[in-house]
């Protein structure tokens, strides 16, 4: 800890005013209210089960924002001010992170005593938002939880493996103590069923089949095999420094914004990040796409991807949270489709049950059944951390007590997509457009998955070939460029162009005989006596969608996101950080040593771009401001906060350095008193002296201003070989008090 008269417990406001006395008009909505979470239970076990944090981002800001209860979902009367919701950077009253980011917070604590709904929404001086919906959840008992997570799915199991065909096994779940509807899935071999509680649950063949399956049986599948009961498998002293004036750049030169148009594809991905979900990889083995199109991705060096993997048990449904942070997604599990009929029937059916309980338990709203795809995580293992999403129908739980997302889970947790392309190798994932559309209507570009119950073997070689490139050099029109030029590949094809490559090679569907045979290295496993007809289907079926990523994606972060960029520790993309604005457009990105929630435990935060920097390139450029408290009372100490911009190579070695901003090395201009929670207290400012007990300068946060920092990046340019990016802030000598950068305008620019 730093020694200094300065109060360290006085931690303050973040910055030094509130949200109130604003000069009005600011209300106008930049982003969609949220609520963290959307659900509360009766007779609370804690407080967390009874509190919802609620957040609105401004377009500046208000004189007075408040969080209304209203009488339905479409509105109507307000029945009470819940909260004051503030800007004001107190994160353990309002849940207000940064003060002065326009972003408005509240902490709202609840005591019901009945299930049912609350209506929120945000009164911005006069402007109102969308309502939003709190479901108010009464707790299964700890028995109800036994029965509905491990008892009933083992009973409804036993009859699935039992009964001498399937109708006979759906009467046998059905008269299972606390099932109140049970049917077969459209078309298919497995049963699904409703618990008189209102949660859905099912039992897959495969999960059946699995019991007995050989790993090595080539003949295996992602779902279940032909006939009734198939077996199969899923696949120093003080020094005086110079004030830099506060700078505000000129706009961006046109032409260097629109240098790179050429190497832009208005089709491509906006984000270099992947990522695979495989739950069940050990038993795939071979067959798992963890060996194939993973692979591949893995391994291409232009473009160059960011990858994150979870295999086995390290995949939870916590892990299809978040999706949207990545430009490929491919998920390797078990599914099926079910709740077919349901739709139609659940008001007859459940009307009376559906008047006296909340309506979340009968949500359902159009004609279409709901692919669903495993989690490989036991619900009776997880002490009720999913009961709510249970009750939502985010999520279900199959014949084994395993949880299942449906396409709710996708629409809830995810947010925009940045023309990803998802890739759902799974038994029936595509047996209708549901789970599809809920990855596009959240932004995703294409969306590829199985019509049926699939063999492992053909899924992995159609994701090798789409992906590519295609090991078996069979497919040149793939996503991903051959290493071999010779075959005449020259570019990155389009996700339409893969895919059509690839079922004209291996087939449409697993019944079409391929000019490379049915087995081993061929088209994958095939059985040509299997009656059922699996197609590889594509969403939207004309999507343009490729790998084709720009070198820089999202540089001014006018997505309002870190999209595009890695990132870790504290970041966030904001429009204003106290006096500190964006340069150019709505937005900048902040890396920080822990502001807000974020602690003093944080000591480096990092924003990164990977790129294979196109031929021709000059320079990278980019604006940016190094923001701290350290200066000036510890200029020239062991506090040496610092911030470098640097470029590295694939094996994460520096290969250049553009700006390198410190404590100790930099010029300071004052911006004022507390920015930062935990360092100097406003309200009782300090002053630094020398050594003759003279002031110096008033203690406060200070900052370089906003400065140009540039890379000659001529020597990288058209190597083929991928370089890193990266904007770094780290604490030097503790991590008591706070510093931050910002970084906006970030672009490549060509030469002659």
């Amino acid at each position: 800890m730093k020694k200094n008269a300065i109060n360290l417990a006085v931690a303050g406001l973040l910055f030094g005013w509130t949200a109130c006395g604003g000069d009005g008009g600011g209300g106008a909505f930049q982003s969609e209210l949220s609520l963290t979470p959307d659900s509360i239970f009766v007779g609370c076990l804690n407080f967390e089960e009874c509190t919802v944090t609620a957040r609105v981002t401004l377009t500046g800001a208000a004189d007075r924002v408040t969080l209304e209860q209203v009488a339905s979902a479409d509105g109507g009367a307000v029945v009470s001010d819940l909260a004051v919701m503030m800007d004001n950077g107190d994160a353990a009253i309002q849940g207000d992170d940064i003060a002065g980011d326009n972003v408005y917070s509240a902490i709202v604590q609840f005591n019901p005593t009945a299930p049912g709904f609350i209506y929120v929404r945000v009164n911005a001086d006069g402007n109102r938002s969308d309502v939003l919906t709190i479901g108010v959840i009464k707790h299964l008992s700890d028995a109800e939880w036994t029965a509905t997570t491990q008892t009933i799915p083992a009973a409804a199991n036993d009859c699935y493996k039992k009964s001498a065909d399937l109708a006979a096994a759906v009467a046998c779940v059905e008269a299972i103590d606390g099932i109140a509807k049970a049917a077969t899935s459209e078309g298919g071999n497995g049963i699904w069923y409703v618990y008189d509680n209102g949660i859905l649950g099912g039992v897959m063949p495969t999960e059946v089949a699995a019991e007995t399956a050989a790993p090595d049986n080539p003949l295996n599948k992602k779902g279940g095999v032909p006939g009734r009961m198939a077996r199969g498998r899923a696949v120093v002293s003080i020094a005086r420094r110079p004030i830099r004036p506060i700078e505000k750049f000129p706009s961006i030169n046109a032409l260097a914004a629109s240098a790179l148009s050429p190497d832009v594809d208005p089709d491509a991905v906006k984000s270099k990040s992947a990522i695979y979900l495989g739950p069940y990889l050990s038993f795939f083995g071979a067959d798992d796409d963890y060996n194939g199109a993973w692979k591949l991705i893995k391994k291409s060096e232009c473009p160059k991807f960011d990858t994150k993997e979870l295999k086995n048990g390290e995949v939870s449904p916590a892990s299809f949270k978040n999706l949207s942070n990545y430009g490929i997604v491919i998920i390797s599990t078990h599914g099926d489709n079910w709740y077919n009929g349901l739709f139609s029937e659940w008001k007859d059916l459940f009307g009376n049950k559906a008047a006296s309980a909340p309506g979340f338990l009968s949500p359902f709203t159009g004609d279409l059944s709901w692919p669903i795809l495993l989690t490989g995580v036991k619900a009776a293992a997880t002490g009720k951390t999913w009961e709510a999403d249970l009750k939502w129908h985010r999520l279900v739980i199959t014949g084994s007590g395993t949880l299942a997302l449906t396409p709710r889970f996708i629409s809830k947790y995810n947010g925009k997509f940045p023309d990803s392309i998802v890739y759902m190798s799974a038994c029936r994932s595509a047996w209708n457009s549901s789970l599809a559309d809920a990855f596009i209507a959240k932004g995703a570009g294409a969306v590829i998955g199985f019509s049926d119950y699939v063999y492992a073997g053909w899924a992995k070689r159609h994701g090798e070939a789409i992906f590519g490139p295609d090991p078996l050099g069979n497919v040149v029109n793939s996503m991903l460029p051959l290493t071999d030029t010779t075959k005449g590949k020259t570019k990155v094809q389009s996700i339409k162009d893969a895919y059509g490559a690839s079922t004209a090679q291996y087939g449409l569907t697993t019944r079409t005989a391929a000019p490379h045979g049915a087995q081993g290295n061929g088209n994958g496993a095939y059985d040509a006596n299997d009656p059922e007809e699996t197609t590889i289907r594509l969403f939207p079926s004309a999507a343009g969608k490729n790998l084709n990523v720009p070198p820089i994606i999202n540089g001014g972060f006018e997505e309002g996101s870190a999209l595009g960029w890695v990132s870790s520790g504290d970041y966030r993309v904001l429009s204003a950080l106290g006096d500190v604005s964006a340069q150019e457009g709505a937005y900048m990105g902040v890396i920080t040593t822990g502001l807000g929630t974020y602690g003093s435990e944080l000591t480096e935060s990092v924003l990164q771009q990977t790129m294979c920097i196109p031929a021709k390139s000059k320079t990278i450029t980019f604006k940016y401001d190094f923001i701290t408290e350290e200066a000036m009372c510890y200029v020239g100490d062991i506090y040496n906060d610092t911030f470098k911009a640097e470029i590295l190579d694939k094996d994460g070695v520096v290969q250049a350095t553009a700006v390198t901003e410190s404590v100790n090395g930099s010029s300071w201009g004052f911006l004022g008193g507390d920015y930062f929670a935990g360092g100097d207290s406003y309200g009782n400012p300090q002053t630094c002296v020398d050594e003759d007990g003279n002031k110096v300068y008033d203690d406060g946060t200070y900052h370089t201003g906003w400065g140009s920092g540039s890379f000659d990046v001529s020597a990288y340019a058209g190597a083929g070989k991928p370089y890193t990016l990266r904007f770094r802030v780290w604490d030097e000598g503790d991590s008591v008090w706070d510093s931050a950068a910002t970084v906006d305008n970030v672009q490549i620019n060509l030469g002659n």
